[in-house]
C-alpha cells in the first residue's frame, strides 16, 4: 500500500466506531479483511495423500526441496491424478475437469552467460 492509503487507514482506525465517509476501496478492503471473528468458507481440497486432504482449490502451491528429492516425481503423480482417480498414494477428490498451470524453473535457467 502506498503511504497515503496507510495514513488514511490510520486516521480511520483512530475514529473506530464513529461514522465516517470511507472511500469505496477502503470499504472493500474492510470487507475482505480477515479477523478472528470472521467465519471463513471451508477449504475445498483437490487430492488426498494417504487419506489426508491436500492441495486446496484456488490456492497457489509451491513444491520445493533439494535436488533429487522427488519434486518432479510428486508433481508427475499430481498431473496423473488429474486424469486418473488413483495414482499410488494420491487420490483425486471430485470428478470435475481440472485446469493446471505447471511452472518449473531449473538452476540452469538462472545462470548468467558471459561471452
Amino acid at each position: 500500500m502506498n503511504e497515503n492509503v496507510m495514513s488514511q487507514l490510520d486516521a480511520e482506525l483512530e475514529h473506530a466506531g464513529e461514522e465516517t465517509a470511507l472511500s469505496p476501496k477502503m470499504l472493500m478492503l474492510e470487507q475482505l479483511r480477515i479477523t478472528p471473528e470472521k467465519q471463513l468458507k471451508p477449504m475445498d481440497f483437490l487430492f488426498q495423500l494417504f487419506g489426508k486432504p491436500c492441495f486446496p482449490r484456488r490456492e497457489l502451491v509451491a513444491i520445493t526441496g533439494k535436488a533429487k528429492s522427488g519434486k518432479t516425481f510428486v508433481t508427475s503423480m499430481l498431473m496423473a491424478c488429474c486424469q486418473n482417480r488413483d495414482v499410488l498414494a494420491f487420490q483425486r477428490i471430485g470428478d470435475e475437469p481440472f485446469r493446471v498451470l505447471w511452472y518449473t524453473r531449473s538452476k540452469a535457467t538462472n545462470r548468467h552467460r558471459t561471452s
